[in-house]
């Protein structure tokens, strides 16, 4: 198994705080998840010692607290800081209210 180098050893972007309520729900989220403080909008997400378990956690949180579907293959493919997550939260089409029931039924 390879040695996990902690994230405060690891290059991260200059400093940047979240701007919008968006970028700060976000961060709040990928602290939480990664045990991580104070992440800028412009932190690498796997710089910060992420893994897909952690991809596919805040993708489902993501998910629950925006309402939004279909945010995972985005969030691997494209999307590696806090800044480019929150954009495309703010320009993604909310689920309607029976995805949303549909997906928390399907949850339980």
């Amino acid at each position: 198994m390879a040695a996990h180098t902690p994230p405060e050893a690891m290059s991260r972007a200059p400093y940047c705080p979240p701007r919008t309520s968006t970028e700060r729900r976000v961060v709040a989220i990928w602290e939480s998840v990664l045990g991580v403080a104070n992440i800028g909008v412009h932190d690498d997400f796997f710089s910060l010692g992420a893994d897909s378990m952690a991809a596919v956690q805040i993708a489902n949180r993501v998910s629950d607290e925006f309402q939004i579907d279909e945010i995972f293959d985005e969030f691997l493919a494209d999307v590696t800081t806090a800044a480019d997550l929150a954009r495309r939260i703010d320009e993604a089409p909310a689920a309607t209210a029976h995805e949303v029931e549909s997906r928390n039924d399907d949850a339980q």
